[in-house]
């Protein structure tokens, strides 16, 4: 077990810091070609650890989110998934440093607050409608994040262009269309996904009666994000703002997104659903 919750993730860690620094160093001596083998190495990196999550799945016969730790490295590997995902249709440049360093961080907190579950559990993170509803969040979460900085990305370069500063960050972000189109891409996948997440929570309040009260609690603020997130994606579907108030908007719900994760991981692991 300890290859599975600590050798292993070590050795991830060591790639992910590895690729980080190839990174910085083509920002100052920049090389198409190395650049597309770092997107191939990073494409690689994310499969496996995608694997090494479902073998830890299998093993617990539970989705990877029994500790504090394995939230922390379950989000990290859905957003560097995503951006792997991402940069195959859109060339991103240095914009891969961003989900690197998180997906680096992330890997080295999960693993110093331990990854291999104990006998202190919360009983709501067991079962398959509890995991499925987990997993979908994350998933959400991990994509809703993305459109954020997406959105910061896009608010960056305008102000670069008007401002006639046409520096490392004009030349190595995508250009604004792009961008935008990446903000949107991500927060309607986020929108399906977190969507489906909360119908399931709805499933399990209406299947397990008598989790009434613990369920009500975590679905209210589950519902008043839903809503939030519904608004942008209509208005970004509708164009009912104008692209550059739509990124800022993105960056606002991210924002809300990050508070959430840390009010939900505080309350599911110190009993409060348990």
């Amino acid at each position: 077990m300890n290859t599975l919750y600590v050798t292993l993730p070590l050795i991830l860690v060591a790639f992910s810091s590895g690729l980080l620094a190839a990174w910085l160093m083509l920002i100052a001596r920049p090389d198409r070609k190395i650049e597309e083998v770092l997107v191939r190495i990073g494409t690689v990196l994310s499969l496996i650890m995608i694997h090494w999550l479902v073998v830890m799945a299998a093993i617990q016969n539970q989705a990877p989110v029994l500790t504090p730790g394995q939230v922390l490295v379950f989000l990290g590997v859905q957003i560097w998934s995503m951006h792997s995902l991402l940069q195959r249709k859109v060339r991103q440049r240095f914009f891969s440093i961003f989900p690197l360093t998180v997906l680096t961080v992330m890997m080295v907190l999960g693993t110093c607050l331990g990854l291999q579950p104990g006998a202190d559990v919360p009983a709501s993170l067991f079962g398959f409608r509890s995991g499925f509803h987990i997993t979908l969040s994350v998933a959400g979460v991990a994509l809703l994040l993305g459109s954020g900085v997406f959105g910061t990305a896009h608010l960056i370069l305008h102000r670069q262009i008007k401002g006639r500063s046409f520096g490392k960050w004009y030349q190595n972000l995508p250009s604004l269309n792009d961008l935008d189109r990446l903000r949107g891409t991500t927060l309607g996948y986020g929108w399906l996904l977190i969507t489906i997440s909360v119908i399931s929570a709805m499933s399990n309040l209406y299947l397990n009666p008598e989790r009434d009260a613990a369920m009500v609690s975590h679905l209210h603020p589950m519902l008043t994000l839903w809503f939030l997130i519904s608004l942008l994606a209509a208005a970004d579907r509708f164009r009912w703002l104008g692209n550059r108030r739509l990124a800022g908007a993105s960056l606002a719900l991210s924002c809300v997104m990050l508070l959430l994760i840390v009010v939900s991981v505080v309350e599911i692991f110190t009993g409060r659903f348990a």
